[in-house]
């Protein structure tokens, strides 16, 4: 058995093996440097004078120049004497110092001496060598290792990470990160700015233009047909100058599919919205920072200060409390999310040359190509029958399916659900269906269910102890999936455009468009291929902004036409292009748009704008009218308006229809001394009323509301307190059974308030209550129900008296929708592995209540998720943290030491940790944001909560040889997950005490006394009620500053009070650990512990592995041991190796190996 690490074979194996050396050296007296050898075992070197040994007090030795020194007199001054050297060393080909050579100039005393010689001198290797004198600065590491242990396989390890910036000419700048490593980990989605772990990139920047490899953003947005914007891995370059123009070309490979999601929020629910592939897969990965969140129209900023954070590994979005989120609220996000399908490149260019004729005349063009590979992205490719599903399909991709069900046989240890095939009847009628049964010898089946419409599906997802997503059968119309998949087509999407613009006076330009593009939804078949082409053009003449007698004018004329099959690769439109003109997103089409536009600035802070638009697609027809005012010149009331209408007709629906928007805001800043009180109000109105054509009476879609909100903000002249204050009043009109009816009345009133009056106090606080109630019509033919919400957050710090008291308040509540969550566990391997599946059933088939803890670094190789379930539940949420810590050292002055009481009071420092959490469905929503803790944690109604508390006091913070620590903290949690409810409660009171001598010598001890109350409602083996009491002694003695050993025991009582039998443990622990310091950059550490565990009744298999914490009974070992070696200022090398017994089980040990260049 290995258990000490190869430092200890240096310094204590070599006494047989290392080669031994003897020399004899006249030695003129003290303080002499004598070099004897590098790589000296220190602990074996000895010294004689004659025969008699002289004390290594008397010496000293250099181990990293080799050299040894007599420090103090052996003998008469002035009589030199011969010692004799007896020492081993480390049989190692590494030369101690390594330098860089390079030719000179001779240099020579005679003045008709040649003076072009050279001669070759060598000197010190300094990190600039690595990449020369330059200035440039640079960081970075290169890894490579191997791991391999008894229970997995064998490893390798790499990871690169390197960065660069800095110029490598006058002109040229570089900038870049690169590394080899990949991590599944997103970045958090609650920052403004994205901290993005492997993102990898070389950028050169000059005046010319700039070059960037690797993780690129492309973005062409000049063209009013070829827009892009996506975050590829590939190639980008960028160039302009006056003369000739610019040039943008991007060639890569796409990392995700592009998609538009839109959807209507919900009337108290903050979030979390959502997102979905374009075939409606679940629990997709956004890719990060590629998301753009529109809000009622508007672009809204990430961060949890801002508007809305997300979850890009499970595609969620939830709105902050600076945005209310109603019924009303129309949510659009664009997004990139990861696909494993086929392989899809983008090639894309834009270019334009603005300065052709005297600067009158801009010709630009723009190039596009998004393509997949038809190799499909998955283990085995495409089947000869899927290729022949995608060759019938064409471009209608709703044929293009195939079962889910594959054949594979029964797998013991399947990482995946098993299926079993069987028939049965319902409602008389046969079906053969799939179902799980863990551990069925027939179910031999791998299954991929297809998420389909609620009530269009036979299975749903079920509450299951398997590993896995588990769906059961229900019976036709009942379910939302069903057993097949679809089968994906490789696209090819191409698109051309050439512009131009030409200045016909200084004022007024002509400028047109042309562009083709052709899009193939299904390379694998020529079925409507002749339907994949189509052009489009946009012309028009424009006005720039013109002085005249009566102010700035301006005008633009435009027309736009797409042809029906036309495709385009992102949105070009406005986000609510179909509201603008009131019609309804409908199938391919072609399109005509006319629009003239006209501004009107008679004053620098007045404007009025006025748009006219006509539309035309087959079967529909638009027109509409826009009209804006806006004023905010200096000393008046601010005011803006905008009024709209769109008149529409969709012959294929049979339906007219009448839209009229319009809002208006208006303000005052008024002067309260050296601050500013600012009364605002807020008017916004919609009618809309479609008709349809026969017979003639409103549809659904008509609605009619008024909104008016007054609102008071107050800021202080220095910025320092800002406050503000409004009120809504909403009515809403809706139509039903052909008629427009009163749906409801809405209150929303606002509070906000932040204060910062420098470092002492700093808070920030929203607020905002919201009700809406129905009318009786509603409540009585369509149950609505009245609702209300509360959105609160309130962030302040504390920092009074010199800091005396460090308090930091977090305090957030929001009405929300929460999805019961499902655990499972996904191997990834022993590099981010946290947890070790036993099969306590020897079935073969992982159950989530069968992963526990990786005991030892290195031996977990799953990592645990939640996947939220289909069922979502209307929850108000709170969040509460509170963290103090009072330091009375900040107050009392150091000189106050002669006093005993201050003495005492300096010493002390106090910390003090809550957090609360509660997801809870209860209608009365002040319970919960009145924190009355006890209607928390309710089992009937908590979707899941924590409370939890500690208290910290550390009584001799300033003494280095005292230490004295109490603590006590309670842990109170309810979750309710899609396997049922579990429920934690854990007490423990904990001291810990240090004893630290002026000899090397220091005593620990520490003691505890806790409960810990484990209930799960459908896995019984996680049941427990663990109480325990136990004491750790600890004694260490630093032997020297290279030298330091310890030895310590534990003393542990426990007893399950959930079993029926008061199961009792007893646990003795008696461990031993080393650690070396032994020069040349080379230490060493290891560790050794016994451990017996005596277990009276019988307990759960969660609870045993809670008492023994992770070793089992009986009586085992756990060793480790590890080695690093600075071998020079670049290069490190580190081996750990663990291990343990579990009785009646094989021993487990890892060995892992690393070397590091760091430059």
């Amino acid at each position: 058995m290995l258990s000490v690490p190869l430092l200890l074979s240096y310094e204590f194996g070599y006494g047989q093996t290392g080669l031994e050396r003897v020399r004899s050296i006249e030695v003129a007296g003290a303080g002499q440097p004598i070099f004897l050898d590098y790589f000296v075992i220190e602990s074996g070197l000895r010294v004689y004078l004659a025969d008699s040994l002289i004390s290594p007090q008397h010496w000293t030795y250099n181990q990293a120049e080799g050299t040894w020194v007599l420090n103090r007199p052996a003998w008469p001054e002035g009589e030199p004497r011969v010692l004799a050297f007896r020492y081993r060393v480390i049989p190692v080909s590494l030369q101690p110092v390594y330098r860089a050579r390079e030719l000179v100039p001779a240099v020579t005393d005679t003045a008709d001496a040649p003076t072009d010689g050279t001669v070759l001198v060598s000197r010190p290797v300094t990190r600039s060598d690595l990449f020369g004198d330059s200035r440039l600065t640079r960081s970075g590491s290169l890894t490579r290792g191997i791991s391999f242990g008894t229970n997995r396989d064998f490893s390798l390890e790499s990871g690169l990470r390197f960065e660069l910036s800095g110029f490598i000419t006058e002109d040229v700048e570089v900038l870049a990160t690169l590394t080899d490593q990949t991590t599944p980990i997103q970045p958090d989605g609650s920052t403004q700015n994205l901290r993005e772990f492997d993102k990898v990139y070389i950028r050169l920047n000059s005046p010319y233009g700039q070059v960037q490899l690797g993780d690129i953003d492309v973005s062409l947005q000049n063209s009013q047909f070829a827009r892009v914007q996506r975050r590829l891995q590939g190639a980008d370059v960028f160039t302009s100058s006056p003369a000739t123009g610019s040039l943008n070309a991007a060639g890569a490979v796409v990392r995700g599919e592009f998609r538009t999601q839109s959807t209507n929020g919900s009337d108290g629910v903050q979030g979390p919205y959502r997102l979905s592939g374009s075939q409606g897969e679940q629990f997709i990965i956004v890719l990060a920072g590629t998301e753009r969140v529109y809000l009622d129209g508007v672009r809204v900023n990430r961060g949890e200060e801002n508007d809305y954070v997300i979850d890009y590994g499970l595609g969620e979005i939830t709105f902050t409390p600076a945005r209310i989120i109603t019924n009303a609220s129309r949510i659009v996000v664009e997004f990139q999310y990861i696909t494993q399908e086929y392989t899809r490149t983008l090639v894309a260019t834009e270019a334009e040359a603005d300065n052709l004729l005297d600067g009158r005349l801009m010709v630009g063009a723009s190039f596009i190509r998004e393509s997949d590979d038809k190799n499909l992205l998955s283990e085995f490719g495409l089947s000869d029958e899927e290729r022949r599903i995608l060759e019938m399909a064409g471009n209608n991709l709703e044929q293009a399916i195939i079962s889910g069900a594959d054949s594979v046989g029964f797998r013991r240890d399947a990482d995946f659900i098993l299926y079993a095939r069987r028939d049965t009847v319902f409602q008389g009628q046969p079906f053969t269906i799939f179902r799980h049964q863990p551990g069925d010898s027939a179910g031999v089946f791998r299954v991929r269910f297809s998420r389909v419409d609620d009530g269009a599906g036979s299975y749903r997802r079920a509450r299951s102890t398997s590993n896995g997503i588990v769906y059961e059968w229900v019976g036709p119309g009942l379910g939302s999936y069903e057993p097949f998949r679809r089968i994906p087509a490789p696209e090819n999407r191409i698109m051309a455009t050439i512009r131009s613009r030409y200045r016909i006076t200084p004022g007024i330009s002509m400028y047109g468009e042309l562009a083709g593009s052709s899009f193939d939804r299904n390379r694998f078949s020529d079925l409507g291929n002749t339907n994949n082409n189509d052009s489009g053009y946009y012309t028009g003449i424009s006005m720039a902004e013109t002085e005249t007698v009566a102010g700035l004018i301006s005008f633009d004329f435009s027309h736009r036409f797409t042809g029906r099959n036309f495709s385009y690769f992102d949105r070009v439109r406005d986000v609510e292009f179909d509201r603008t003109w009131n019609i309804t997103d409908t199938e391919v089409t072609g399109e005509r748009i006319s629009e003239a536009f006209m501004a009107w600035q008679p004053a620098s802070a007045t404007r009025f704008e006025y748009t006219f638009g006509m539309l035309g697609r087959d079967n529909i027809g638009a027109y509409r009218h826009r009209a804006g005012f806006v004023s905010r010149e200096e000393g008046l009331p601010f005011v803006e308006y905008d009024i709209s209408y769109a008149d529409s007709r969709e012959d294929l629906f049979g339906v007219k229809g009448e839209w009229l928007r319009q809002t208006g805001t208006a303000g005052y800043d008024l002067a309260a001394g050296a601050n500013t009180v600012t009364p605002t109000i807020r008017v916004e109105h919609e009618n809309r009323e479609q008709v349809r054509i026969d017979p003639d009476s409103l549809t659904n879609q008509s609605l009619m509301f008024v909104d008016l909100m007054p609102g008071l903000a107050y800021r202080t002249s220095e910025g320092r307190f800002r406050a503000s204050v409004s009120y809504a009043l909403r009515d809403d009109n809706r139509a039903d059974r052909g008629l427009m009816r009163d749906e409801s009345r809405s209150f929303t009133r606002r509070f906000s308030v932040e204060y910062r009056p420098g470092a002492v106090l700093q808070t920030t606080n929203t607020l905002a209550f919201r009700k809406r109630e129905y009318s009786d019509y509603f409540r009585e033919t369509l149950q609505f129900q009245d609702n209300r919400s509360v959105v609160l957050q309130s962030n302040t710090l504390f920092r009074p008296m010199n800091r005396f008291i460090d308090m930091l308040l977090f305090y957030e509540i929001n009405t929300e929708s929460r999805a019961l969550l499902q655990e499972t566990f996904i191997e990834v391997g022993p590099e981010l592995g946290q947890y070790i599946w036993v099969d306590l059933n020897n079935d073969g088939v992982q159950q989530v209540d069968e992963f526990f803890p990786a005991p030892t670094p290195g031996e977990g190789i799953y990592v645990k998720q939640f996947i939220p379930s289909d069922e979502l539940f209307p929850v108000i949420s709170l969040n509460t943290r509170l963290r103090a810590r009072i330091s009375p050292e900040r107050i009392i002055r150091a000189d106050a030491s002669n006093s005993t009481l201050l003495n005492i009071l300096r010493n002390i420092e106090l910390n003090s940790i809550l957090d609360i959490r509660e997801r809870n469905t209860t209608s009365r929503l002040e319970d919960i944001y009145l924190l009355r803790l006890n209607t928390f944690r309710d089992d009937s109604l908590t979707i899941d909560g924590r409370l939890y508390w500690q208290q910290e006091i550390d009584l001799f913070k300033q003494n280095r040889l005292f230490d004295l620590r109490f603590s006590v903290d309670q842990n109170l949690g309810l979750s309710r997950r899609a396997t049922g409810l579990d429920e934690q409660e854990s007490v423990s009171f904990r001291f810990y005490s240090t004893l630290r001598t002026l000899r090397g010598w220091q005593f620990t001890v520490a003691g505890r006394s806790a409960s810990s109350l484990n209930t799960s409602e459908n896995l019984p083996g996680r049941n427990y009620d663990i109480r325990d009491l136990g004491i750790e002694p600890e004694v260490r003695y630093e032997i020297s500053r290279a030298l330091q050993v310890g030895l310590g025991s534990s003393v542990i009582r426990k007893t399950d009070r959930f079993s029926p039998d008061n199961a009792t443990l007893n646990t003795f622990r008696l461990r031993a650990d080393t650690r070396i310091f032994a020069g040349m950059g080379m230490q060493g550490q290891g560790r050794i512990e016994y451990r017996s565990n005596r277990l009276t009744g019988t307990t759960s298999s969660l609870g045993e592995f809670e008492m023994t914490e992770g070793a089992g009974l009986g009586s085992t070992f756990l060793w480790s041991a590890g080695f690093s070696w600075r071998v020079s200022e670049f290069i490190r090398a580190t081996v750990n190796y663990d291990g343990r017994t579990i009785t009646d089980r094989p021993t487990v040990q890892t060995l892992r190996v690393v070397f590091t260049a760091v430059f």
